[in-house]
C-alpha cells in the first residue's frame, strides 16, 4: 500500500514536471522564438501561454521595448582634416525577429556592436562633408536626419528599427585645442603690435586705450556671432545632457570661450 502511494506521488511529480517543461509564457514586453537544433520553428507568439516539446524545442525570449546604447567618444575628420571627438547614443528596437536572430544570434551585445559600427560610418560620412564651423553650428535635426538616412538600410539588415541617433558631445582633441589657442595668441599678438604702431593714442599710458579697444572689439564680435548662431548649435566641449536648454547652454558655452579669448588678449599685452 505504501509503495502504491509512493509510486502515485512520483508519477504526479513527473506529470507536473512534464507539464511545466511543455509550456512557456510570453509577456507583453517580450518577443519569443521557438527553435529546434538552432533552426527557427516559430517566431510569431502573442502574449500568453504557449506549448513546446520538452527536450526538443528551445525557447528564446527578447525585449521588444526600445533599447538605448551609449558609445564612447570616437575621432572623426572634417572636410578640412580637423579632428573631432564625438560622443553619441543610439535608440533601437527589434523589428524583424527572425532576421534579428539569424544576423546576431539573438545576442544584444552583438547587435549593439554592429549598430555602433554602422552609426560610426554614418557620422563619418556626415562630418567629412562639412568643415569645422559647419559641424559646430549644424542644427540637431539636420545631423540626425543625415545620420538616420545613411544608417537605416544597414539597421534593417540586422532586423532592427533605428528609433533615434543623437550626438551628445562634440569636442576637439587636446592637441588640437592647444594648437587653436596658440594660433589665437599669435593673432592677438599681431593685432597688438599693429595697434601699438598706430599714431595717436587717447591715453598717455602705453597701450591703455588700444588694449581697452581691443577687448571691446572681442566682446562685440562675441555678441555678433551669438546672434548668428542657431538656437540648437552644437559647441565643442559642450555636453547637451547637462544643465539647461540646448540653445541657451550652447550660447553660454560660446560666451565663455570668447570671454577667455578676451582675457588672453589682455594677458599677452593688448590690455596692458
Amino acid at each position: 500500500m505504501q509503495n502504491k502511494i509512493l509510486y502515485l506521488l512520483l508519477g504526479l511529480v513527473a506529470v507536473i514536471l512534464l507539464v511545466r517543461a511543455s509550456v512557456f509564457t510570453v509577456s507583453e514586453g517580450q518577443l519569443a522564438i521557438k527553435s529546434t537544433g538552432g533552426e527557427i520553428v516559430d517566431s510569431n507568439f502573442q502574449p500568453g501561454l504557449h506549448f513546446r516539446i520538452p527536450l526538443v524545442n528551445e525557447v528564446s525570449r527578447f525585449d521588444k521595448r526600445i533599447i538605448t546604447q551609449l558609445y564612447p567618444a570616437e575621432r572623426f575628420l572634417t572636410r578640412e582634416q580637423e579632428q573631432l571627438n564625438v560622443d553619441f547614443y543610439v535608440k533601437w528596437r527589434i523589428q524583424n525577429l527572425r532576421r534579428y536572430y539569424e544576423s546576431t544570434g539573438g545576442t544584444e551585445e552583438v547587435a549593439n556592436a554592429r549598430l555602433g559600427e554602422t552609426i560610426k560610418d554614418s557620422i563619418k560620412s556626415v562630418v567629412t562633408q562639412r568643415n569645422l564651423q559647419q559641424v559646430i553650428t549644424a542644427e540637431r535635426a539636420e545631423f540626425t536626419d543625415a545620420m538616420m538616412k545613411n544608417a537605416r538600410p544597414a539597421a534593417e539588415q540586422l532586423g532592427v528599427e533605428l528609433v533615434d541617433v543623437r550626438i551628445t558631445k562634440i569636442d576637439l582633441p587636446q592637441q588640437v585645442r592647444d594648437s587653436v589657442f596658440d594660433r589665437m595668441r599669435a593673432t592677438f599678438k599681431a593685432q597688438a603690435a599693429k595697434l601699438r604702431a598706430a599714431p595717436g593714442r587717447a591715453d598717455s599710458r602705453p597701450g591703455r586705450c588700444v588694449g581697452e579697444r581691443g577687448v571691446r572689439e572681442v566682446v562685440f564680435e562675441e555678441r555678433r556671432i551669438l546672434q548668428l548662431l542657431p538656437q540648437h548649435a552644437v559647441v565643442p566641449g559642450f555636453d547637451r545632457h547637462a544643465g539647461r536648454s540646448p540653445g541657451h547652454r550652447s550660447r553660454q558655452r560660446l560666451l565663455q570661450v570668447f570671454q577667455q579669448a578676451a582675457s588672453a588678449a589682455a594677458e599677452i599685452g593688448i590690455g596692458k
